[in-house]
């Protein structure tokens, strides 16, 4: 004999029904789908600018040139070999040509990857370029120009000694009204464990002079330029971002990931020394990282001008900030399809988190007692 609680759910679980959870399910799955698919091929990216695009903006197609001319053979050019000297002339020249005045920092410099547990050491060349003179602290444009021994590093890291240099112009065409002076900050040996990052903080008039650093790196040499990593307290930081960029990609849980990877790139010693910091990589087809594949006739010059909008609207915004009010509470934030950027308080991360908690115990114990429930 079927008692009346059994019988009613008995009655309840017709095809109907079940056509009915079927549908829902599947409608809701392709919401989700919809959305996933629209983050990674529908989010706002730019286009990459030609020759003659306006002297005050960043122009990919100016900065392949400049990338060309660095890359010379396309050959590695890893921390103490003969090419890594002939690319660090040719940064300099490039850097001449602009009328800015660089200095190479040697140095023999060792450093622990904690990821790994070894010291390494190298003599390493440090290029550091004074693209606004001036007094008090100065914004950093940082990227890093030596290679893995395995590939010529066309996007990893001359892409970014690249976005550097073209940055670096545009700035000029904008009149550098920066009220802090502004360097070029392009070191060596990061590829062998920060090297050139560590020789340089280990100079205390370098250290103490920079007040702001904006990285770009790579792993790969597609995708969207992406805001993965900023300094602690970062808060004022992203919205200098949302203001200053005109295209978003980043979200509080890429730094959340990032921290369990075992990589570092040469923003980590500065961060580490309590430097606001903004750090800028694309990561999409990362099969051709760190291999002969690494060259420039593979890297998409949609992701460099992305890259060089990041750096040159941040330092563009940099160039007013007051240095001290960089630092405040940490946000939670997520870019929607790289045209908003809603963030909230980190606070509000835990009572986020507890009411998604209950609400999902209540609709298992709702769904325990209705025949559909959302």
């Amino acid at each position: 004999m079927v008692d009346g609680p059994s019988r009613a759910r008995g009655q309840l679980n017709t095809p109907k029904t079940g056509l009915l959870r079927l549908m829902i399910t599947a409608t809701l799955f392709a919401v989700a789908a919809s959305f996933w698919f629209l983050q990674i091929y529908g989010a706002g990216r730019p286009q990459a600018a030609p020759l003659d695009a306006s002297p005050r903006a960043f122009s990919a197609a100016r900065a392949e040139q400049v990338l060309a001319r660095l890359l010379g053979p396309e050959i590695p050019h890893p921390v103490s070999s003969d090419e890594n000297a002939n690319v660090r002339a040719r940064i300099v020249k490039e850097l001449s040509a602009l009328r800015v005045p660089a200095f190479v920092l040697r140095s023999f410099a060792c450093h622990e990857v904690l990821s790994y547990g070894v010291l390494t050491c190298a003599t390493v060349n440090d290029i550091i370029a004074v693209v606004r003179p001036g007094q008090g602290r100065a914004i950093a444009l940082l990227a890093h120009y030596d290679s893995v021994p395995a590939g010529p590093g066309a996007a990893d890291d001359e892409s970014g000694v690249a976005t550097v240099i073209e940055t670096v112009r545009a700035l000029q065409a904008r009149g550098l009204g920066s009220r802090h002076p502004i360097l070029a900050v392009l070191t060596d040996g990061e590829e062998a464990g920060l090297l050139g990052a560590a020789a340089f903080l280990h100079e205390p008039a370098l250290r103490t002079r920079v007040g702001a650093v904006v990285n770009v790196e790579a792993r790969g040499n597609q995708g969207p330029s992406l805001l993965f990593q900023t300094s602690p307290g970062d808060g004022p930081l992203i919205d200098l971002y949302a203001n200053k960029v005109p295209d978003y990609a980043t979200s509080s849980v890429y730094a959340e990931i990032y921290r369990f990877l075992p990589n570092d790139t040469d923003l980590t010693l500065f961060i580490r020394d309590g430097v606001p910091s903004f750090n800028f990589a694309f990561a999409g087809n990362i099969a051709d990282y760190h291999t002969a594949l690494d060259r420039r006739a593979n890297l998409d010059p949609v992701s460099l001008q992305q890259q060089g909008n990041n750096m040159l609207g941040v330092a563009s915004g940099l160039e007013q900030a007051d240095f001290g009010r960089l630092r405040g509470g940490d946000a939670i934030f997520l870019d929607i399809l790289g045209r908003a950027l809603p963030r909230l308080p980190a606070i509000w991360a835990l009572p986020l988190s507890l009411l998604a908690v209950a609400l999902l115990l209540a609709a298992s114990l709702l769904a325990g007692r209705e025949p559909i429930s959302w």
